[in-house]
């Protein structure tokens, strides 16, 4: 995967989870290094490798012309050990519009869920999940876990109900306080 596009379409996908197809598009198209053919080409090519994945997700209140609940958009385990490992071969101008598009977006996501996955050295993963409101932090969590697969299950399950996941666990640590 020496392409630096691909890499590119990867760290974004990295940066932004849980993008929808016409907004990934449309930062990649915005960043003048790929035309839209060249975007979604590279959009089913992670796919096909089975470097991004696209899902819908439960709590999603934005539907389609035709009233289908969206499809976004995120890096797979893979994908986020690609990106890690590769975004440092990315030309320096690509690398600083990421940057520069992380700062402009941060005032925009105001309410985030993210998560990421840690494969480590004893072959081990660990699941990073965090929700934040503006830029104060509400939850980070490192969960360790025996392998990818699982890890990647839960992270899915954490990216389409992450809101309620966040509920439960707050509501079940102030159930203690009363014990």
């Amino acid at each position: 995967m020496a392409d630096k596009s691909l890499i590119f379409t990867l760290c974004l996908l990295t940066l932004f989870p849980g993008l929808r197809e016409d907004e990934l598009v449309r930062h990649l198209t915005d960043s003048l290094y790929l035309d839209y053919f060249r975007a979604r080409d590279n959009l089913q090519k992670l796919l096909a490798r089975g470097l991004a994945r696209q899902s819908e997700r439960k709590n999603e209140l934005q539907s389609d012309a035709q009233g289908k609940k969206v499809l976004r958009f995120d890096a797979t385990p893979e994908g986020y050990l690609v990106a890690k490992n590769l975004s440092a071969q990315l030309p320096a101008n690509m690398q600083t519009y990421l940057r520069q598009l992380r700062l402009r977006e941060d005032g925009a996501w105001q309410n985030r869920q993210t998560s990421e996955i840690e494969l480590l050295s004893d072959g081990t993963a660990a699941l990073l999940i965090s929700a934040s409101e503006g830029h104060k932090n509400l939850l980070e969590l490192k969960i360790n876990l025996p392998d990818l697969n699982l890890a990647d299950q839960l992270k899915k399950i954490w990216d389409e109900d992450s809101a309620k996941i966040y509920q439960a666990i707050l509501e079940a640590l102030l159930a203690q306080l009363g014990d």
